[in-house]
């Protein structure tokens, strides 16, 4: 234990017991000093295994629906017993209003007694006032959670919950300080224990995003139980299971950053699922009322990716800058004002997993001065910042360039110019340039591009030379830093007005600097570019112009080349009913990405029961806010008995149910919506035979 001192103190004649990971249980005997702190004897004492960790999560009070505000969900070991005094946990909430609280009871330990858990706004011997208080019947391995009226709290300060209660229960807890916000408090005098944390979470309400969990339990709740994460670490936000109610339907709310991005994962720890060989239970996550993801047949565990992510952001890094520069001039104006008359520029290909284009939505440079009369200051000086990308002419140097006009020639992909009022300037500190004067520019663009496929870009200054406050044409030259990678492509340059008409290699550092890396040693430029993976539809089921055959419950399958992310708010797909006077009937629908693709890129639009008008063309497009896949649009229509997908309910479809009688899913022979094809789907297609699909109306705006 390397000296560690533990919470579990004695009072006198009692015995308690911290129970470890790995099933050692480290027991304190019962001496004269009931605090730990005293230095007692340990003696080692064998716990089953099986008991250590294992807890559950109990139903939520009927009269009560958490919003997970404050939540510690670790509990492998018993922190302490009710049978010590003055029990609390600090905290800091991030809502505004606090209406209840929980504590997890350590499994093993104690039988079902009262359960007292108290809000204060300092501890009870430091003055404090008790906010609200709340009592429940606890029983080990399950958390006592109590509701009270709602309080208002000061988000980020200090706060108490007082643990009560005459009762044998233990409280569970970690020793490894997982809270960052407060610690446990425990023994005569509130003593102070800041290294460890009861299992603990407070109800509020969510000031910025909520992501709801719900979970279906099948008749072995025990088996369930759940995370989520923030996505691309390990770090727990919060948890659940495992549960003790079988057949039942449990709810949480998490409160959680509107920025974040998220993966929920469920687990079966005997690798069944919840449907459907041992019942019918499943799960449902959203996020802001969206749902992001659902299912029940899995095995051992099922995740549901980028819960809250609108968007799957990328970066390159063409190299850091150089504490030295070299001389790629992006614009000189010691002739005429406001004309272009340089350029400085690089190749890069965006390569990776994901579909095949990608959106820059950001570019970072970084540029210096010489020749200057003052001080320069591009966030001052410079009038905004214009981005171009050429395409690859297969030689040294783009297919084109600007010239002084501000024409280009050759082939110009994209070119965006962006006002110094969007731009970030950034003075970047560097060891040899005189005054410092160096920047990190950071533009913000708009621009698509595909991957695998070899593009230069250029960044280019506007400067307001008239102001110059020493009267001179202008402040001198401004020049495009280096990277420290060294390329075999190099960065090129052109520069009419001091004779170089065509594109050359940027070469060396200016000799202001010391000559490492020496000059002539030909490099990058140094720049770095953020966006998004931009995924592209490539097919549907139903193919464009195909039928929706079902009498409810009708699916339309999206395919994408890349993983896709639903949009942060409103519905990822726009459903106009074309027969209809394009009346939106987005809303019939419910939206997740497809868990059976395990590439993460299929869009589920599932018909909430019977919405949709039998005969009716439907169109459907890319929501305007759904900015991770590259816009589309498609139609179907409906012709209830077509399963075949002929454009006409004829005897053929008769064959189709009977091939695939007694399968369960989403099969378009289950003509009544029913996740089986039985008899009763016959009767759909009699009822239907020879119906034909309609004329196709005018698109919809």
């Amino acid at each position: 234990m390397s000296g560690k001192k533990h919470v579990c103190a004695l009072i006198a004649g009692a015995a308690c017991t911290l129970v470890l990971a790995g099933g050692v249980g480290r027991q304190l005997a019962a001496g004269p000093s009931t605090d730990l702190l005293a230095g007692k004897r340990l003696s080692i004492q064998s716990t089953p295994s099986s008991s250590v960790g294992a807890v559950t999560e109990a139903s939520l009070a009927a009269d009560g629906h958490c919003v997970v505000d404050q939540d510690q969900p670790s509990g492998p070991n018993l922190m302490a017993n009710f049978s010590q005094s003055d029990l609390a946990q600090s905290f800091k909430p991030t809502s505004p209003e606090i209406d209840g609280a929980a504590i997890l009871l350590m499994v093993g330990v104690g039988t079902s007694d009262i359960v007292v858990i108290s809000l204060w706004d300092a501890l009870p011997n430091a003055g404090g006032n008790m906010l609200a208080t709340g009592a429940t019947v606890g029983t080990q391995g399950t958390w006592a959670e109590v509701f009270w009226q709602t309080v208002a709290v000061t988000p980020g300060l200090t706060y108490y919950l007082v643990f009560t209660g005459n009762t044998t229960l233990g409280i569970a807890g970690d020793e490894t300080d997982p809270y960052p916000n407060g610690h446990v408090y425990a023994n005569a005098g509130f003593q102070s224990y800041p290294d460890y944390d009861y299992t603990f979470r407070t109800c509020g309400v969510c000031p910025d995003a909520t992501v709801t969990v719900e979970i279906y339990t099948d008749p072995y709740p025990s088996e369930t139980t759940w995370e989520l994460i923030e996505h691309g670490s390990a770090m727990v936000i919060a948890s659940g299971g495992p549960y003790v109610d079988p057949n039942t339907l449990h709810a949480t709310d998490v409160c959680v950053d509107s920025g974040g991005c998220y993966d929920f994962i469920i687990y079966d720890s005997y690798g069944d699922g919840l449907c459907c060989a041992y019942g019918d239970g499943y799960y449902k996550v959203r996020y802001e009322g969206v749902l992001a993801g659902s299912g029940g047949e899995f095995f051992y565990s099922d995740t549901v990716p980028n819960v809250g992510c609108s968007f799957i952001p990328w970066s390159f890094d063409n190299g850091l800058p150089l504490d030295d520069y070299g001389a790629p001039a992006s614009q000189y104006d010691g002739f005429s004002p406001n004309v272009f008359s340089a350029e400085a520029a690089d190749d890069f290909v965006l390569e990776g997993d994901g579909g095949s284009r990608r959106l820059i939505t950001d570019v970072r440079f970084w540029v210096t001065y010489f020749n200057h009369s003052v001080v320069p200051d591009p966030a001052g000086q410079w009038t905004g910042v214009t981005v171009t990308l050429y395409g690859d002419s297969g030689l040294p140097g783009p297919s084109g360039h600007r010239q002084d006009d501000g024409s280009f020639t050759g082939a110009v992909v994209a070119t965006q110019t962006v006002a110094m009022a969007d731009v970030a300037v950034t003075p970047w500190a560097t060891g040899c340039i005189p005054d410092g004067d160096t920047f990190q520019i950071d533009v913000p663009v708009d621009i698509e591009v595909e991957k695998y496929h070899p593009y230069w870009i250029t960044f280019q200054p506007h400067m307001d030379f008239d102001d110059d406050p020493n009267g001179s044409p202008g402040y001198g030259q401004t020049m495009s830093v280096l990277s420290q990678t060294i390329s075999s492509g190099p960065a090129q340059q052109i520069f009419p007005l001091l004779g170089t008409a065509d594109w050359t290699e940027i070469v060396g550092n200016h000799g202001s600097c010391p000559a490492t890396p020496p000059y002539g040693l030909c490099r990058n430029l140094a720049f770095r570019m953020f966006g998004i993976e931009l995924s592209q539809l490539v097919a549907t089921e139903p193919p464009a112009d195909g039928s929706l055959p079902k009498t409810q419950s009708n699916l339309i399958l999206c395919f994408f080349d890349g993983p896709i992310t639903l949009p942060a708010s409103g519905y990822p797909l726009i459903i106009k009913d074309m027969t209809n006077a394009c009346v939106d009937v987005s809303a019939s629908f419910e939206y997740s990405i497809d868990l059976d693709d395990p590439t993460g890129a299929t869009l589920e639009a599932r018909e909430v029961f019977a919405q949709l008008t039998d005969g009716h063309w439907y169109q459907v497009n890319s929501a305007p806010g759904w900015t991770s896949v590259v816009p589309f649009q498609f139609e179907v229509y409906t012709l209830v008995g077509d399963c075949n997908n002929s454009g006409r309910v004829t005897t053929a479809d008769y064959s189709g149910v009977k091939a695939t009688l007694g399968l369960r899913g989403d099969l378009r022979e289950d003509l009544n919506g029913s996740a089986r094809v039985t008899t009763a789907d016959y009767s759909v297609v009699k009822a239907n035979l020879g119906h034909r699909a309609s004329a196709k109306p005018t698109l919809c705006p």
